[in-house]
């Protein structure tokens, strides 16, 4: 009897120790594990400078905004994100004129491509309009 529970007894603590030894060891794994990742992350970056915002050709507008609707339901800005330039522009459309307000480099998200679901790292692209703020 005494040699059972000495057997026992021996199991559990070598169980013990080796669980103690198994947390430790996963949680060392997670730590190293996220080092890693964000020393990736932080290679993946796109650490370029801003690029000089490329203006379209005087007298042009693009082609998604020649027209725009008139009076107070419709916006009288729209901002172009386009990625393949870096560049953000504003237009503003009034009395049936529409024209460039200014231009500005942007910075994107991690990873190119188009963007189809949130937390995907991309950045969307498109044609947005405010109508107020």
């Amino acid at each position: 009897m005494y040699f059972k529970i000495c057997i026992i007894l021996g199991l559990f603590l070598y169980n013990s120790a080796f669980a103690e030894d198994l947390e430790q060891a996963k949680a060392e794994g997670y730590k190293e594990a996220l080092e890693e990742s964000a020393n990736e992350n932080q290679l993946s970056i796109n650490t370029q400078p801003d690029p000089k915002p490329l203006l379209p050709p005087a007298g042009q507008i693009p082609q998604n905004i020649i027209s725009l609707g008139e009076g107070d339901y419709f916006s009288k800005f729209v901002f172009i994100a386009d990625k393949t330039t870096r560049t953000m522009s504003i237009w503003q459309n009034e009395n049936h004129h529409t024209e460039l307000v200014a231009a500005y480099p942007f910075d994107m998200g991690k990873k190119s491509g188009d963007k189809t679901i949130l937390g995907d790292l991309k950045t969307p692209e498109g044609i947005y309009f405010f109508n107020g703020t």
